[in-house]
């Protein structure tokens, strides 16, 4: 689920999902893990509501990235950090700290700074932003031992007024789902730099998908809910009848880069929902 900086870019600026459905979190992108490939440090620890638990990027960190994506537009008011990774109630001050954040929504950015301390630290978010797809950039850190040790963040705990917006669920959620689900949880796009297709699987088990045409064809979109069995992807819409279609997750090289491709194959819910589509992720 780690994401390239340069396809983040274009998929951010470029989503449109439907706004029947209801906001909650879909999935979380980022780019580089200490771990790759393992749970240990992935980007879905730093909205997972446990200070135990935290992401952390690769040795080397350059301008690192943590993408939080929704099924539906999320207006955010608050946002709490706890700079580090905690251990035994303290700052691993080993590994670099969370020092300068920008947060964007693909129309407002805003950018915080926080303090080196171990707990966490609320702030209130003005403009409140609201999208389906939020961008969180590290600008600066606080060093670890290190000039190449990783950069940590905890927590990033977003708030609606009240309500929050992240949490333990995201956690339990994600650890329900097996290895192969977990690999679906991006936003994919047919064509990347003039995408038509936009399709999001969300780790509730929710699906979104919108069809744009450029040229000829109707405009579509449609929510509903997903499973996958095998190589066998059910597709149940909120409105029209459920479909099952053939898919195969391929990993391909694309110049210096390796990205996700995903190939819907057979008859699907919409006469332009078979299609190949890329995530621009690597795992």
């Amino acid at each position: 689920m780690k994401i390239s900086k340069n396809i983040a870019a274009i998929l951010f600026c470029g989503l449109v999902v439907s706004s029947a459905e209801a906001a909650e979190v879909a999935y979380v992108e980022w780019t580089s893990a200490y771990s790759e490939g393992l749970p240990a440090d992935w980007g879905y620890n730093a909205f997972d509501g446990k200070t135990g638990t935290a992401w952390c990027s690769s040795d080397d960190p350059g301008t690192e990235m943590l993408t939080l994506g929704f099924l539906g537009e999320q207006p955010v008011t608050e946002i709490g950090v706890i700079v580090g990774a905690i251990q035994k109630g303290a700052l691993d001050k080993s590994r670099a700290r969370l020092r300068e954040l920008e947060i964007s929504d693909g129309i407002n950015k805003i950018s915080l700074r926080f303090k080196d301390k171990p707990t966490m630290q609320m702030v209130k978010i003005r403009p409140t932003l609201k999208s389906q797809r939020l961008r969180f950039r590290i600008v600066e850190t606080y060093p670890g031992e290190r000039r190449s040790a990783p950069v940590c963040v905890s927590e990033l705990k977003l708030k609606n007024g009240n309500a929050s917006v992240t949490g333990d669920v995201v956690g339990r959620q994600l650890r329900s789902l097996s290895r192969p689900k977990q690999r679906l949880l991006h936003l994919w796009i047919d064509q990347p730099g003039a995408p038509e297709r936009y399709l999001t699987f969300g780790i509730s088990g929710k699906f979104s998908w919108v069809y744009k045409p450029y040229l000829e064809g109707k405009p579509a979109k449609m929510h509903g809910a997903w499973h996958l069995s095998g190589s066998r992807l059910t597709l149940t819409p909120s409105y029209g009848k459920a479909a099952t279609l053939n898919m195969s997750l391929d990993r391909i090289a694309d110049g210096d880069q390796v990205i996700n491709q995903l190939t819907l194959q057979g008859e699907g819910p919409h006469t332009a929902f078979p299609a190949t589509y890329q995530s621009g992720a690597v795992e």
